[in-house]
């Protein structure tokens, strides 16, 4: 009861590497995505060692922590309510990327799925058109992650509600696989695909699954 069937994102992601200057004559410190950080004193070539490498950021690991145990979860699927309590926002997404002429036979794809209904409503659809053994979950190194701070737009919500923008609350990429068949006329095969995972609540649970 798992995902992607027609995912054929190719490549991956580079993340940009940001350098600033501490001072006009004492530390340079280069800062990759907030993940981690070296300074160096450069008043001396004889000086040029690491002060401080920070271990990744709190936020980083929620989020990876948080997509690896869902991948997890997809070895031997559980219920489609369990996954959406323990794993995502009460009220997520799952786009299904496709064209639009494969709906006829797969009416799952090109489609966007809104909302815990039809977060439902795609598992049912899913498993009635295939049936598929999901390849054990990549390790959590495996999984790309890529941090923003929350906008500053973004408006503080009541307990229990949902913010409307996550622009800001991350990105996480990862290569998934697994073995499909067709319900009918049964043929089966292998596929590799990537995940896309964003809009996090500030727990790091998943707000949309593509």
């Amino acid at each position: 009861m798992l995902i992607v069937l027609s995912k054929r994102v190719i490549g991956f992601i580079i993340f940009a590497t940001a350098a600033r200057v501490k001072s006009a004559t004492s530390d340079l410190t280069f800062d990759w995505n907030g993940s981690h950080q070296a300074s160096f004193n450069v008043d001396s070539p004889k000086s040029l060692q690491p002060v401080t490498l920070p271990p990744t950021t709190d936020r980083t690991n929620k989020l990876r922590t948080s997509c690896h145990a869902f991948c997890k979860a997809l070895e031997t699927p559980p219920p489609p309510e369990e996954i959406l309590e323990k794993h995502f926002i009460s009220s997520p997404k799952i786009t299904e990327h496709g064209p639009e002429w494969a709906r006829s036979r797969l009416p799952f794809v090109a489609k966007t799925y809104s909302g815990a209904d039809e977060f439902l409503e795609y598992f049912s659809t899913l498993s009635k058109v295939l049936s598929m053994k999901m390849d054990p979950a990549p390790a959590p190194g495996e999984f790309a992650v890529q941090i923003h701070s929350f906008d500053h737009d973004e408006k503080p919500v009541d307990e229990g509600q949902e913010p409307s923008n996550r622009r800001g609350s991350g990105f996480v990429f990862v290569q998934g696989g697994g073995k499909f068949s067709s319900v009918e006329p049964g043929k089966s095969w292998n596929e590799k695909f990537v995940y896309r995972f964003s809009e996090f609540d500030q727990a790091g649970k998943i707000g949309h699954w593509e």
